[in-house]
């Protein structure tokens, strides 16, 4: 298991249902998956890493803790949606241990997998972008304050 930002390989894997043997790491990690994560975060949610540890480290609230699984889920989505081409050339479509087989993935299934890995993406984004909205961070400006006359109405001076 390699760590690509807010996933991993594993996690990749299990979304596309294959394992090590079908698809290692090292295919995986040659697709530069964390930098076009990182990229793509940076493009519509330039907070990410701070909302990221906002969410793991310390005692974070139910919020903080939700962007945190959200960001963990879209990332993982969105590189099983890169990675799903080289899917149907790794994974075995049949398998055999000589006396019995199986088929695995039908032709038509990986494009609706990648529908529903798509779908799945935009759920999450969605989900972060509205969380991210609704986060307001402490400022430490008062809504309130004493305002006092610049002339006193009694002695008018």
């Amino acid at each position: 298991m390699q760590a690509i930002a807010y996933t991993d390989t594993d996690q990749i894997r299990s979304v596309l249902g294959v394992d090590a043997k079908d698809m290692p790491d090292a295919q995986i990690m040659a697709r530069a998956l964390d930098k076009e994560l990182k990229l793509e975060l940076t493009r519509w949610l330039p907070s990410h890493s701070t909302l990221f540890t906002a969410g793991t480290i310390g005692t974070p609230g139910e919020a903080e803790v939700a962007i945190a699984d959200a960001l963990q889920l879209y990332s993982t989505y969105f590189c099983a949606v890169l990675v799903i081409p080289s899917t149907q050339l790794a994974a075995p479509q049949a398998v055999s241990d000589g006396k019995n087989s199986m088929t695995r993935f039908a032709v038509n299934d990986w494009g609706r997998m990648k529908l529903e890995l798509q779908e799945k993406q935009a759920y999450y984004k969605d989900m972060l972008v509205e969380l991210s909205a609704s986060t307001v961070s402490s400022v430490g400006i008062s809504l309130f304050s004493g305002v006092g006359l610049a002339v006193d109405p009694v002695v008018s001076s």
